[in-house]
Order: C-alpha cells, then structure tokens, then sequence
C-alpha cells in the first residue's frame, strides 16, 4: 500500500501535467515542514485498506490531506487564474487549501479572518445593504422607536432579525 514516495515537487510537477495517480494524497501532518524533498504518498484508498492506511500514517506521522483530483484543480488554479508556474507557487497554494479549505487567493495572502468574524463581516454588509432608516415610517416592532427601512415595514434590526432568524449584532 505505501509505495515508493514522490518527492513533493515531483508530484506537484505530475500534477500541473494532469499525470497525478488518483487516490489520497498523504503528506506530514505539519504542513509547515511541507517543501520540495518532503516525502509524498499518493494512496488508493477503499473501505478494505482505509484502516490500516490510517495505522500506517498516524506511526509515520502523516495525514491524508486532499484527493488527487483537486491536487489538479489547486495546481490548475495557480497556473491559470494566478499565472505563476513554480513549485513555490504550487506549494503554498496546497498549503492554503490544506488548511482552509479554500483556493489560494494571492501570494503571500493572509490567513483568512477566523468563521467568526467572516460571519460578523457579512452581517454587517447585510445590515449596512438595507439603506437608511425612513422617519416618516415608524417600525412595526412592537415598541421600536427606530424608522423602518425601504420596501421594508421594519427596521435594520428587525428586519435583520427575521430575516435571519437570530440577534441583531449591530444596533446603529
């Protein structure tokens, strides 16, 4: 089952060629030891082998990371959207999606915010996306004071509100 490994470039390299061999690409659980020598593993993986392909990693200390197919799709993705053609570029790319599920967006790009905070940061953008509060038309939340905002009878935060079903966050 644990064949001959790749060398990391090597594989990336398979990969950009659209020569990767399919199954589970596995590689050390720190990804911050990832480089070009770093041993890779590409198994096959079915429900007969997947068991003892796990004993085997955890005592090397490996962990399966992607399927081969998006290997492709991740490396494609630095060749066409962000055009660099390196094993640097490849690298972090895998490593970004690795970590957070996501195409690399730039190089060097920052960690994304935490689920937190993107979740605060689309709030608000909703919340902001519902204009100004008319005082010619009061909220018809029972005791609002507040004005309701167009093609709306409600205010930003009721209306927040229903329409997501939770607290409002934002009270300006």
């Amino acid at each position: 089952m644990w064949a001959s490994p790749f060398k990391l470039a090597d594989l990336l390299e398979l990969a950009a060629r659209g020569n990767l061999p399919s199954g589970w690409l596995y590689l050390p659980k720190d990804w911050r030891t990832w480089n070009a020598d770093t041993s890779a593993y590409m198994l096959d993986i079915s429900d007969e082998n997947y068991d003892s392909i796990e004993t085997e990693a955890e005592e090397r200390d490996y962990a399966s990371t992607i399927e081969s197919e998006m290997v492709k799709d991740v490396v494609r993705d630095v060749h066409s959207r962000l055009r660099l053609d390196s094993f640097a570029a490849r690298v972090e790319a895998l490593k970004y999606y690795h970590r957070f599920d996501n195409v690399l967006p730039r190089i060097g790009a920052p960690d994304p915010p935490p689920p937190e905070e993107q979740l605060l940061q689309m709030d608000r953008h909703f919340y902001d996306s519902l204009g100004e509060e008319r005082s010619d038309a009061p909220c018809r939340a029972a005791g609002c004071t507040r004005g309701a905002v167009k093609f709306s009878v409600l205010c930003r935060t009721h209306h927040f509100e229903q329409v997501y079903r939770r607290a409002c966050p934002f009270r300006d």
